[in-house]
């Protein structure tokens, strides 16, 4: 901790940025969740390959598009935790200045391919994970 800075203003401070984070990921979260309980109908000649992929490309493609909208902000939040104590004495504000000056735009996504390459199967298995245990929980306990 800097000399002006107080445990209440890290705990301020991290509840604006889980403030931020909802502003950015509940858009596409809501998306996710409608699309995760709304009825379908039944199709007549719908096999069960056929709706495992579309879960995993579902999954897939909300990951990737997770990522675009939110890569910036996380390696704006990467900088100010990694670097050294008085980098950055206006908080985010003095990343995103420096980082825009000496780096350019294109810094926001610095490192996006491994994230990419990690976004797809890993929310692919969350989509996956999500329709395997409903089925699971309607077959034991089909009244919850």
């Amino acid at each position: 901790m800097s000399e002006n800075s107080s445990p209440i203003k890290y705990f301020l401070s991290g509840g604006f940025g889980g403030i931020c984070t909802v502003l950015a990921g509940h858009p596409m979260d809501t998306v996710k969740v409608r699309l995760q309980t709304m009825p379908l109908p039944k199709p007549e000649d719908s096999s069960a390959k056929m709706k495992m992929f579309a879960t995993i490309m579902a999954g897939g493609c909300a990951g990737i598009a997770n990522w675009l909208v939110g890569m910036p902000a996380d390696v704006l939040k990467s900088r100010l935790q990694t670097a050294p104590e008085g980098t950055y004495p206006n908080g985010m504000k003095d990343v995103f200045k420096q980082l825009m000056e000496r780096e350019g735009p294109t810094a926001l996504y610095k490192g996006v391919t491994p994230v990419m390459l990690r976004a797809f199967p890993a929310n692919a298995a969350c989509f996956v994970g999500f329709e395997l245990a409903i089925k699971f929980l309607d077959w034991v306990a089909p009244k919850l």
